[in-house]
C-alpha cells in the first residue's frame, strides 16, 4: 500500500547509516516497519462514489512490458506516473487470449461461454446484461468510442450505450499487409473528449477502446527512433510481416535479432499510445473533470515475443498473454488507497466492483468478485484460481490454482483433454519446465479444471451477427477467424 515518501526516505537513511545509537533503534524499527508494510493516509469519512467513469482499454498490452511490473524499459512513463496516483493490480488476468471474448467477459462479469456451431465472435446477445446496461439503468449517460474492428456497434456492442462511435483505424490491402490509419488513435480519443464535453453536468460512463499497441507495430518514426533497433534501414530482408510469416512457416529461422526488432517496435508503439494517454489525462485535469471521475486503465490481453515460440496472441495462454495491466484512479472523496495489490484478480471482477461501488443493478449470473475492499485498503477475499480461454481453432484453456498453472488443448466441445502442460509459477515464472509428467501434481488440477468446464455456459452461436465480408477477410488475415 501507499507510504509517504518522507517516512520511507528517513527509514532508508537510518538503515544505511554506518552507526545507529541505541536510542534510535526503536524509532528505526517503527519507521522500517512502516516503510515495508505500508502506511495509509487518514481514511476518508463517508466516502462517496465518483460522479463519472472512464475506462481506457489499450489493446494487446502485456503487463510484462511495463516498468511497474518489472520490465527493464519504461515504454509507458505516463501510465507509470498515473499508477502511482492510484491502485495497481499486479496480478490481473484476462479471461481470453483474444479481444472479443475478453471484452465480453469483463462487460458481463462472466467467464467466456463455450461456443457451439456457427461460432464467429463473442458478440453480446440481447439477453446479456452488460456493464453499459447497468450504468444506463442507473441513470448514467453511456458512450463508447472504439478503434477496434471487432468491437463495433454493428455486432451488438452498442447494447446499453446511448452513443457508440466506430473508428475505422485498421484496413487490409489485398490481404498482404494489415495496415493502420496513422491518425486513428488520436481521432478515437478526440471523439471521446467531444462526447464527454457534450454531457455537461450529467453523470456519464465512457468506454474508450484504443487499438494500439496491437499489431501492426507501426509507431511514428520519432517513437521508433527511441528504440534504435525498431528503425531498420530500408531494404532490410526481415521486416515485421516477413518475420510473422517465417514464425509460422520456418520457426527455426527466427533469430534473436528478429525477436529484438519485434520487441522494439512493440515497445515503441506502447510509448506512442502512452503519450496520447498522457495528453488525455492532462485534458481531464484542465477541464476539471479529473476531480470527479474514476479512471480505469486496462488491457484485453497481452502479447507474446517468442517466449514460447510464437509472436502475438490468440493461440497461447502463457503469462505474457494472460497477465494484463489493471490500474484504478479515483478522486480522494472515493476513499480509495494508493499502492499495489499482488493478489490474483480477473478482469471480470471490474463489473461487480462497479456494481458495489455505484449500487448498480446486479445480475445473479455474474461470476466475478468485487475489488472494492482492496481499493479501500480493507481485506480482500482471496482468489486462488484464474481461468482463461483461447476460443479459436486450437481450443486452449488455462486454469491456475495458486502457483500451479494448467494449460490444456481440448477437443472442439471442450470436454476432452488432448494434451496438457503444468507449471509451478513460483519456481518457474517463465513457464519453461513442464511438470505434466508428474501424475500426482497433474491429476488434481486437471480434474478441477475439467469440473469448471463441465459447469461452464455452452451457447449455440449460430444466431450471432454475421461478419461483413470485408471484416471477415481482415480478421482472417490476422488469424481471428477461420479462413476456410
Amino acid at each position: 500500500m501507499h507510504c509517504h515518501r518522507s517516512i520511507r526516505s528517513l527509514a532508508l537513511q537510518l538503515m544505511r547509516a554506518s552507526t545507529v545509537s541505541a536510542a534510535a533503534i526503536p524509532v528505526l524499527a517503527l519507521l522500517a516497519a512502516a516503510a515495508l508494510s505500508g502506511c495509509r493516509e487518514a481514511p476518508v469519512t463517508n466516502p462517496e462514489p465518483p460522479k463519472n467513469v472512464l475506462i481506457v482499454l489499450l489493446d494487446a498490452t502485456s503487463a510484462k512490458h511495463l516498468q511497474e511490473w518489472g520490465y527493464h524499459r519504461d515504454p509507458a512513463p505516463n501510465l507509470r506516473k498515473l499508477a502511482k496516483q492510484g491502485m495497481v493490480f499486479l496480478n490481473a488476468h484476462s479471461q481470453a487470449a483474444n479481444t472479443v471474448p475478453s471484452v465480453w467477459s469483463f462487460f458481463t462479469g462472466r467467464y467466456p461461454y463455450i461456443p457451439g456451431p456457427g461460432y464467429t465472435m463473442h458478440h453480446p446477445s440481447p439477453e446479456d446484461f452488460t456493464m453499459a446496461d447497468a450504468f444506463h439503468a442507473a441513470g448514467f449517460r453511456t458512450g463508447a468510442v472504439s478503434e477496434s474492428p471487432w468491437i463495433e456497434s454493428s455486432y451488438n456492442w452498442g447494447k446499453g450505450f446511448d452513443s457508440f462511435k466506430d473508428i475505422a483505424g485498421l484496413y487490409d490491402k489485398g490481404r498482404e499487409k494489415w495496415s493502420r490509419d496513422p491518425g486513428a488513435t488520436q481521432r478515437t480519443i478526440d471523439h471521446a473528449k467531444e462526447w464527454i464535453t457534450e454531457q455537461g453536468d450529467a453523470r456519464w460512463f465512457c468506454y474508450l477502446h484504443l487499438e494500439r499497441p496491437h499489431d501492426p507495430y507501426d509507431p511514428p518514426e520519432s517513437f521508433a527512433l527511441r528504440y534504435g533497433h525498431a528503425h531498420r534501414p530500408d531494404g532490410h530482408p526481415r521486416a515485421e510481416d516477413q518475420i510473422r510469416i517465417a514464425a509460422l512457416t520456418d520457426p527455426a529461422s527466427i533469430t534473436r535479432d528478429d525477436v529484438e526488432y519485434m520487441t522494439d517496435l512493440y515497445d515503441a508503439n506502447i510509448r506512442y499510445v502512452d503519450s496520447l494517454v498522457g495528453r488525455l489525462m492532462e485534458w481531464l485535469d484542465e477541464s476539471g473533470l479529473r476531480k470527479n471521475t474514476l479512471v480505469v486503465f486496462m488491457a484485453d490481453h497481452g502479447e507474446a515475443f517468442w517466449e514460447h515460440g510464437v509472436f502475438g496472441h490468440n493461440t497461447t495462454l502463457y503469462e505474457e498473454v494472460t497477465n494484463v495491466p489493471l490500474v484504478v484512479l479515483a478522486p480522494k472523496s472515493a476513499g480509495f488507497v494508493r499502492g499495489s495489490y499482488s493478489g490474483m484478480v480477473e478482469l471480470m471482477d471490474v463489473m461487480p466492483t462497479f456494481n458495489e461501488l455505484f449500487g448498480l443493478k446486479s445480475p445473479a449470473s455474474y461470476e466475478g468478485q468485487s475489488l472494492l475492499p482492496a481499493l479501500r485498503g480493507q481485506p480482500q477475499p482471496e482468489r486462488t484460481q484464474t481461468i482463461s480461454y483461447s476460443a479459436l481453432d486450437l481450443h486452449r484453456f488455462s486454469f491456475r490454482d495458486g502457483d500451479l498453472k494448467f494449460i490444456a488443448q481440448l477437443d472442439p466441445e471442450y470436454r476432452k483433454i488432448l494434451s496438457a502442460e503444468l507449471y509451478d509459477l513460483r519456481a518457474d515464472p517463465g513457464e519453461k519446465n513442464n511438470l505434466a509428467s508428474d501424475a500426482a501434481l497433474l491429476g488434481p488440477i486437471a480434474e478441477a479444471a475439467m469440473a469448471h468446464l463441465n459447469r461452464a455456459e455452452r451457447r449455440d452461436a449460430s444466431n450471432d451477427p454475421a461478419l461483413e465480408p470485408d471484416t471477415r477477410e481482415s480478421l482472417c488475415a490476422l488469424g481471428y477467424v477461420d479462413c476456410l
